[in-house]
């Protein structure tokens, strides 16, 4: 194999690794969206929504997605919650970030209310835990 092979092998490997100490909490479409001097897209914000997988991981939540055919594009995220609220009526879930550089990041996810009652758990679950170590790799934002 090539240099750049054995890079995304090791990095596929480690993502592996860390989605086995993680537990599964659902998948709901949903957009993402980073502040910070400005409002960056880290989804499509409108039409058909991503679906984002939401994983509960070293007292923090880790948010997935990768979505397009012809251009191909990803969101990960591991930070610990700052906040969530929940409007059943619209079915929509929003949970937001505080990045250490600053960033405020709001993820929306369209979901039920089954989603929305665990997802508050593991929120409320990540305030009493430990600190994670926040990763924010998006493909549609650069700076």
């Amino acid at each position: 194999m090539n240099e750049l092979s054995d890079v995304i092998y090791e990095a596929l490997g480690g993502y592996i690794d860390d989605l086995s100490n993680s537990v599964y909490l659902g998948t709901a479409r949903g957009k993402g969206t980073m502040y910070l001097d400005g409002e960056y897209p880290l989804t499509p914000q409108d039409g058909v929504l991503p679906f984002l997988n939401v994983f509960y991981v070293e007292g923090g939540l880790e948010v997935v997605g990768l979505w397009g055919r012809e251009k191909r594009e990803a969101l990960l995220l591991r930070m610990k919650p700052d906040n969530i609220s929940v409007d059943m009526s619209g079915r929509e879930i929003e949970i937001t970030f505080l990045h250490p550089v600053g960033a405020l990041v709001v993820v929306v996810l369209y979901g039920n209310e089954g989603l929305a009652r665990t997802l508050e758990g593991a929120v409320e679950a990540c305030k009493k835990g430990g600190n994670v170590e926040g990763r924010l790799v998006s493909s549609r934002v650069s700076r």
